[in-house]
């Protein structure tokens, strides 16, 4: 029987147009079937052919994993087991379908669609993952889905876009929204216009020009579609009831689904919130445990007070027994004390009695002398107090640039770190043998070698090792003991002067009554000692103060006086009274302590050795100590206590930093620029690139504003082509991006003024209007900004400007640095420099100099070297972390010893020691090249190191040689022979070495002692033939 009003409804238009539209929806199902299907069955074969290189299903398969552990992850959005697959089979598989995904990130993929350990058997289980929410095991093909399930297969799916043209990508979404559209309208009705269009649509798509079209399916859909769109649509009710329910059924299906794919959901959510219920419970029931666990803990910690408290008070019982008892003893000893005051006073009445009548005896010179003495006293406190006035703005360190405050006497325990001293004898600096190996751990050892024979002491140290800080520090040391001495005696004038001991001061700082502190280089024209005194001491005229110290100075007595003289080496030769001083010829019982680098001491050609008492060689910082001071620096100044952790492991990390931690002032910069890039630079010049980087970004920051590049100016600082490489670092540097290249260049310019003028009018301290004539133009603004960023600071000088303002680089191997920066970049400063190096100890003074410029230019470094062969006589020299191409010429040498060549790095011959006489301690350590060694036809020998070498061709080449001593060879590379023909070879000892050509070619050889071969690896044989005096071979391994 026919539905009450369906006949009304059926003859209503638009819902004809509505059932049209749903049962094109169907055709296209059909159409669209087959080839579905085969495509699905077309991508599993291509993914087993990509996967297994087969088209069969692999043997092996997957029982275990779930579509369920399949989540996609919150922040990156990427789909992925909860846990791998036992045999990655499944994380692979899901890999693949996420590739042909369009979307892969998509939060609408859902692998319960699927049987995920079905994918490498199923295609259709592949094709339901990109397919709605709401497939179930039933869904085994395409008659089993709706258009809706098909199309969204096609759009997801990367695979079927090769089989549609762009046009009809987009028609897969456009009826897909046709298709939503239709079914969940809530009336049933489409107009006219909006039946044609959807229709219209979906014949588009069946008719896609890529491959649908030539399909027989979508032809016979699409006939059916125009049929249906044309034709006039008589239904009666009977039959419009079997239309309309094949128009419904498909809304049926979908809610259907829906309504399950709810339900699941549901029962998810209801399991998630038990999961969460049993694990609150899991950690409720351990914290209840933990608490009882606390109870327990908080008992028995209360026993153990009650038990502590009663021993305590106890304790404080026999405590308060003990000192009544004290107390009781206490008072008798006053009263014998009493007693004993008693008898001395009247033994002290007695003595007085006889002292004024043998005053009367001796008349009044006695009186006389007793008054000087008592003056004598006085005067050299009010001298004490002077000095303590004087030292007392001292600045420890003169780096304040660099800790952006100076390091003043308070703050001096807070980074003060010992350094290492080693003691010379006089033996060995007659025969320039190596030192002994006495380490000095603090300067108060130095003065208890030193009895009232002792009365010079030259303390030598490279650059940067520490000399004038250590200096200062005998002076704060001095200072403080000598203020304790006043304190105790001004608290009580009547005392007695043996009761200083009770200040209990083992110092032996303690029994020098004035110390006078001079730096040479404030020295101008000053004649004598006593104009230096003079000059940087506030003694006033119209006191004694003057006339006493010359009395002092001048007899010395018991040496009383200390005298420190630093920096030797920064001094005008002219000063002979210094040399005098040196000598004894001057003021022969004054302790004087000088300090200079290694190249003054043999410079001062008339200062004997009988005349040093005591030479010292300052080594800087042990390791332990160069970590000691980071940390200070780091706690007390960076307050991060946890950076040094990182510090000393990356400074494990690196050998070429680790080897310059020694020296306090490249540990000092090596801290700083660590802290602000958190990483090391490769070579030393690079660490003071860096390092005016360091202070140019601080005192960016510490303005909080970025200035403004000054304007470049029309005359650039000319650059030469020889040194692109430093002009590439030296462009790229804050200094210049932030005030130019013309300020660079003016700096590089004045602290080129001092080393190369060669007049020694010059000091490294300037007149400030000196500077500002050698800055140029704009010099005043260009000399605030160095003071500013504090390269160059300021000070009121007594010495060598009398009251005026003088001006200091922040360090002088700062100067040196911006020095060889200049010589590098300007031609006509490098010739000059080279005119100036006529002697070696003129290449020994601005050795600094020369091992920046090897690393900054290497065209500049070969000028330097040619020239350093004109040089007959060659010693001390040190080069370190230096990479040149070319040839290092040092043959036909008189007397080379204590040279130092250390991480070389060479393309041509690195050294060619030919016929040269006399090599002593010569250290080559890990040195790269890819030539020859030559020390052929060599006279003398002697300690020759080579460590971690890495050569193409003959390493040594010691053939016809004489006297070939201490010669150690470890850890060398090489393919060659070395050492036939030679004369008196002794300690031989060859290392871990790896040769693969003769090992040693001994032949013809005379007087062969303590020869060792340990851990030798060769290809060739070891000839011993026709050798004469061969002694103690040792082969091992």
């Amino acid at each position: 029987m026919p539905l009450t009003g369906a006949d009304s409804k059926v003859k209503d238009p638009e819902y004809c147009n509505w059932l049209k539209v749903g049962l094109a929806l169907y055709y296209l199902k059909d159409g669209l079937g087959s080839f579905i299907q085969d495509e699905v069955d077309a991508m599993h074969q291509s993914l087993l052919q990509k996967l297994y290189n087969a088209s069969t299903v692999p043997a092996q398969l997957c029982s275990s994993c779930n579509a369920k552990d399949v989540k996609q992850n919150r922040n990156t959005y990427i789909w992925k087991f909860k846990s791998r697959c036992p045999i990655s089979l499944c994380d692979t598989w899901l890999t693949e379908l996420l590739a042909l995904c369009t979307n892969p990130t998509s939060s609408k993929l859902y692998c319960e669609n699927c049987a995920v350990t079905a994918w490498p058997k199923s295609p259709w289980e592949c094709a339901k993952f990109y397919m709605p929410r709401g497939q179930t095991v039933h869904n085994t093909g395409p008659a089993q889905n709706d258009s809706q399930a098909l199309l969204t297969l096609m759009a997801n799916c990367k695979h079927f876009h090769s089989k549609l043209s762009p046009g009809g990508i987009q028609l897969t979404h456009t009826v897909s929204t046709i298709r939503n559209t239709v079914m969940h309208s809530g009336d049933m009705r489409l107009s006219d216009n909006e039946r044609t269009s959807f229709i219209t649509d979906i014949i588009k798509l069946l008719e896609d020009p890529s491959h649908l079209i030539s399909l027989d399916e979508c032809k016979k859909a699409v006939i059916e579609i125009n049929k249906i769109n044309t034709d006039s649509l008589e239904v009666f009710l009977n039959t419009d009831m079997e239309t309309e329910m094949k128009a419904l059924s498909a809304c049926v299906q979908d809610l259907r689904q829906e309504l399950g794919v709810h339900m699941v959901e549901t029962e998810k959510t209801v399991e998630s919130l038990k999961e969460e219920q049993n694990n609150l419970l899991k950690q409720m029931k351990e914290m209840k445990d933990q608490v009882g666990d606390i109870d327990t803990k908080c008992q028995v910690m209360g026993a153990e007070f009650k038990q502590l408290s009663r021993t305590v008070t106890s304790d404080l019982k026999y405590v308060k027994g003990q000192v009544r008892k004290q107390r009781a003893s206490s008072s008798v000893v006053k009263k014998t004390v009493n007693i004993l005051q008693r008898k001395a006073s009247l033994q002290s009445r007695k003595v007085g009695k006889l002292e004024k009548k043998m005053q009367l005896i001796k008349g009044c010179d006695s009186q006389t002398a007793k008054v000087s003495e008592i003056n004598i006293n006085s005067d050299v406190r009010d001298i004490q107090l002077l000095l303590l006035s004087a030292y007392k703005g001292v600045q420890i360190i003169s780096v304040n640039a660099v800790l952006d405050n100076a390091v003043y006497w308070k703050d001096l325990e807070d980074f003060y770190t010992d350094i290492v001293i080693e003691e010379e004898e006089e033996s060995q600096r007659i025969k320039n043998k190596q030192q002994l190996d006495k380490a000095v751990t603090s300067f108060r050892q130095i003065f208890e070698k030193c009895d009232w024979k002792v009365t010079r002491i030259i303390l030598k140290a490279p650059a940067g090792q520490g000399k004038s800080t250590f200096c200062r520090k005998v002076v704060h040391t001095w200072c403080s003991v000598q203020k304790k001495q006043l304190n105790f005696l001004i608290d009580d004038e009547t005392s007695d002067r043996s009761e200083t001991s009770g200040l209990k001061h083992e110092d032996e700082l303690l029994r020098f009554d004035v110390l006078l502190y001079i730096c040479l280089r404030d020295i101008s024209d000053e004649k004598t000692l006593m104009d230096v005194v003079y000059s940087q001491f506030p003694l006033d005229e119209s006191q004694s103060h003057r006339s006493h110290i010359e009395t002092l100075i001048g007899q010395a007595e018991n040496n009383k006086v200390l005298l420190i003289m630093d920096g030797l080496d920064e001094m005008d030769n002219s000063k002979s009274f210094i040399d005098k001083i040196l000598q004894k010829r001057l003021y022969p019982n004054l302790t004087v302590l000088a300090t200079t680098r290694p190249w003054k001491v043999d410079e001062l050609s008339l200062i004997r050795p009988a005349h040093i008492d005591l030479l010292l060689d300052l080594r800087g910082f042990s390791f332990d100590n160069s970590m000691l001071f980071a940390k200070k620096m780091f706690d007390n100044y960076y307050k991060d206590e946890s950076a040094m952790a990182q510090f000393k492991e990356d400074i494990s990390k690196n050998d070429v930093i680790r080897s310059l931690i020694h020296v306090p002032l490249l540990l000092l910069f090596i801290v700083q620029v660590w802290y602000d890039r958190k990483s090391f630079p490769q070579t030393i010049h690079e660490l003071y690139l860096e390092m005016l980087d360091v202070l140019v970004n601080r005192y960016m920051k510490g303005k909080k504003r970025i200035g403004k590049n000054q304007a470049q100016q029309d005359q650039k600082w000319p650059l030469e082509s020889t040194a692109l490489n430093a002009n590439q670092k030296l462009s790229k540097l804050s200094l210049v991006k932030h005030f130019g290249d013309d300020f660079l260049a003016a700096l590089c310019e004045v602290a080129n003024h001092f080393p190369i003028n060669g007049s020694g009018e010059t000091s490294l301290v300037f007149d400030e209007e000196v500077l500002l004539e050698l800055f140029g133009k704009e010099g005043i603004s260009k000399l605030q900004t160095a003071l500013d960023l504090g390269i160059i600071s300021k000070s009121e000088s007594r010495g060598t400007f009398r009251g005026k303002i003088c001006l200091t680089f922040l360090h002088k191997i700062v100067q040196e640095f911006l020095a060889a920066i200049n010589i590098c970049c300007r031609e006509d400063r490098c010739n000059m420099f080279l005119n100036s190096l006529k002697t070696f100890e003129d290449v020994l003074r601005h050795e600094q100099i020369i091992k920046f410029a090897a690393g900054i230019s290497t065209n500049q470094c070969q000028k330097i070297f040619e020239k350093i062969y004109e040089s007959i006589s060659s010693e001390d020299l040190s080069l370190t972390i230096v990479t040149m191409k070319g040839k290092l010429l040092l043959s036909k040498c008189a007397h080379l010893k204590g040279s130092n060549l250390s991480n070389f790095t060479l393309d041509d011959d690195v050294l060619d020691f030919s016929e040269s006489i006399c090599l002593e301690n010569l250290s080559l350590t890990n040195v790269n090249t890819k030539s020859k060694l030559l020390l052929s036809k060599c006279t003398r020998l002697k300690c020759l190191h080579l460590s971690n070498f890495t050569l193409d061709d003959d390493v040594l080449d010691f053939s016809e040689s004489i006297c070939l001593e201490n010669l150690r060879l470890a850890h060398v590379t090489m393919k060659g022979k070395l050492l036939s023909k030679c004369t008196h070879l002794k300690y031989l000892n060859l290392s871990k070495c790896t040769l693969d050509s003769y090992l040693l070619d001994f032949s013809e050889s005379i007087c062969l002692e303590n020869l060792r071969l340990t851990n030798v690896t060769t290809k060739g044989k070891l000839s011993l033939s026709k050798c004469t005096h061969l002694r103690y071979l040792h082969l091992a391994s």
